[in-house]
């Protein structure tokens, strides 16, 4: 089955957390695919932004799903694996 994809079109910091919560709400309780989130308009990611992310993660896993995040900025990228996300999910670097 092919992953749920969606394109963020901006950066997932405090005040866009809940519009992003809310559009994925069905995937997560609903879908039964894995999710991957295009990050190649994604500037910036606070602390709300990188708890959403452990939160899609885990109601994937415990439903057997997957989380992939693709085509991260490099300094995201290296955030990513500072903060070791990516011994969680798949994070991969791309052109934007």
């Amino acid at each position: 089955m092919e992953p749920y994809r969606l394109r963020l079109d901006n950066d997932l910091v405090f005040s866009t957390v809940d519009h992003w919560k809310n559009l994925l709400a069905p995937v997560l309780t609903r879908g039964e695919s894995d999710l991957e989130l295009d990050f190649g308009s994604v500037t910036m990611v606070d602390s709300k932004g990188f708890g959403f992310l452990i939160n899609v993660f885990t109601q994937l896993s415990m439903k057997g799903r997957k989380l992939k995040i693709i085509r991260v900025r490099d300094d995201l990228f290296q955030l990513f694996r500072t903060m070791r996300m990516d011994q969680h999910f798949t994070i991969e670097a791309g052109s934007h």
